[in-house]
């Protein structure tokens, strides 16, 4: 397989990220049942305002997906990474490092000074993602839900780089 590229998604991507979303469910709760309905993930997206897909591509094949979106409701204006996929057979090939740094670069041209996410305590690989590229826990899982198996992580960015 050639190099990858990361871009905006495009409505004729909108099946592989539907894949892409079932896999992230399955590994989340780290059982084999899909929704019963179509997912739909872009046109749930498409009237979000603030939000973005990437996908990571090769061969005319989408290996990858990130969704972010920007929050500039209360406090501290910020990009919230809300999903984030790397099919099975393409990770450990640097596609999950280069969405991330992606949605870093978007949240820095929007001039939102840190990112912030869920991961699940249990998701190993995931957390180890996160932490090499400088994101920490907040304080007592600040901004979970009581009972939540998630991890709230952030990172704050530095406006004057954009890369």
């Amino acid at each position: 397989m050639s190099d990858f590229v990361i871009r905006q998604a495009v409505a004729a991507d909108a099946a592989a990220i539907d894949r892409l979303f079932v896999v992230m469910l399955q590994t989340i709760y780290q059982r084999a049942e899909t929704p019963e309905e179509p997912v739909n993930y872009m046109e749930l997206k498409a009237d979000m305002e603030g939000s973005r897909i990437y996908v990571a591509e090769a061969d005319g094949e989408v290996m990858a997906f990130a969704s972010v979106e920007e929050h500039r409701e209360t406090g501290e204006p910020f990009l919230y990474l809300d999903d984030f996929s790397v099919a099975e057979e393409y990770r450990g090939r640097g596609i999950g490092t280069e969405l991330l740094l992606t949605a870093e670069r978007d949240a820095v041209s929007h001039g939102l000074s840190y990112m912030k996410l869920h991961v699940e305590a249990e998701n190993a690989g995931a957390r180890r993602l996160y932490q090499r590229h400088g994101y920490e826990e907040t304080a007592a899982g600040e901004g979970a839900d009581p009972g939540d198996t998630r991890l709230v992580l952030r990172k704050r960015l530095s406006l004057r780089e954009n890369g």
